[in-house]
């Protein structure tokens, strides 16, 4: 089972090893479109991941806040 950090990283590098080809055709003259829809594709995958991460952070902090808060109150 791979963590949401250990998928980002695995993206990552695929993206680079994407680039890396990318770069390559564009060197030679070769069309790249499949590659670029797959880069685009992964980038939207890892943007989602890293949104959701964030999110889930934020709303992490926020209720482990309000819930000390409740706790002096009450």
């Amino acid at each position: 089972m791979t963590t949401n950090k250990q998928t980002q990283k695995m993206l990552r590098s695929e993206i680079a090893l994407l680039n890396a080809i990318i770069d390559q055709k564009i060197l030679y003259g070769r069309s790249y479109r499949r590659e670029s829809l797959r880069h685009r594709q992964l980038l939207a995958q890892l943007t989602r991941l890293e949104r959701a991460q964030l999110a889930g952070a934020q709303w992490g902090w926020l209720s482990r806040s309000v819930r000390s808060v409740t706790s002096f109150v009450l």
